[in-house]
């Protein structure tokens, strides 16, 4: 029993942060929004501004991410999704709390990480958006690269995902 359940938590992980950007309805009519909002993404510090999600299985992006330090905790909201072939979602419907019913665009979806130094930060969580559930994380700068690591339990049960910084969204 304890190696299905391991098995099933490694399974979902495989989707984290990829579906966690999971699709929106932002189209050519409403990427100027989105991109106003790109624009806004302050980046005063190596972490903070825009950084660019894809998609594990594919590759392919999914998701620009505006994270920002406020009150000494790192904080990312999704500003533009990119939804895969026949999906087209607007609302976190399987979220909960206060994040339930949310719009994508503008959707916390990383919050909670405390820096460590060294461009390490612990102590984090990211939401799964595709099925509203709810990681600790981790998270390591290196470069213009972010190493977030989302889990359940211990880190050694996660996977990691890889962001790119970028100055605008494409």
């Amino acid at each position: 029993m304890l190696k299905n359940l391991m098995t099933g938590c490694i399974f979902s992980l495989l989707t984290l942060f990829t579906a966690s950007v999971y699709a929106s309805t932002a189209t050519p009519a409403t990427s100027a929004h989105a991109t106003k909002t790109a624009l806004n993404c302050p980046a005063n510090s190596a972490i903070d501004g825009l950084w660019e999600a894809f998609y594990l299985d594919s590759g392919a992006r999914s998701a620009y991410i505006c994270i920002e330090t406020k009150g000494g905790e790192l904080h990312g909201k999704i500003v533009k999704n990119y939804p895969r072939n026949g999906e087209n979602p607007t609302v976190c419907d399987k979220c909960s709390g206060n994040k339930k019913g949310q719009p994508f665009i503008g959707l916390e979806i990383v919050w909670g990480f405390t820096d460590n130094g060294n461009g390490e930060w612990t102590g984090g969580h990211i939401l799964d958006a595709e099925n509203g559930d709810v990681y600790t994380a981790t998270a390591q700068l290196q470069g213009k690269e972010l190493h977030l690591r989302g889990y359940v339990g211990l880190p050694m049960f996660g996977k990691t995902t890889v962001w790119k910084k970028v100055d605008k969204i494409q």
